[in-house]
């Protein structure tokens, strides 16, 4: 609700910046980066190396209270160093723990 009263074109699902570090891992790679906005739904992810193409990539990041959180995400658009990812058959328990962060990132 405060998202839809104070965005202009407010999204579906509740969003927040954040700064969270994380790690990327595709194939064989592995990089750092950092979720830079986070929902229920997706990431913005801030590193200097991106996959290429279009193929799922598992991103690691620690949620306050809930600890290391897996994911599997797929990228949807890319921006410089900025990667867009929405996430793949997230679990309820990753989706739960998403959901309060963003919600009592959002309150406070």
């Amino acid at each position: 609700a405060l998202q839809r009263v104070l965005e202009r074109h407010p999204r579906a699902v509740p969003r927040v910046a954040t700064t969270l570090p994380a790690r990327c891992v595709h194939e064989d790679h592995d990089w750092p980066g950092a979720v830079i906005s986070l929902s229920e739904r997706g990431c913005l992810l801030r590193a200097a190396r991106q996959p290429a193409g279009r193929e799922a990539v598992r991103v690691y990041f620690p949620l306050p209270e809930t600890g290391l959180l897996e994911v599997t995400a797929r990228p949807l658009y890319r921006r410089g160093a900025h990667l867009g990812l929405a996430f793949e058959e997230l679990p309820d328990l990753a989706r739960d723990a998403i959901g309060r962060y963003v919600e009592r990132t959002l309150v406070t």
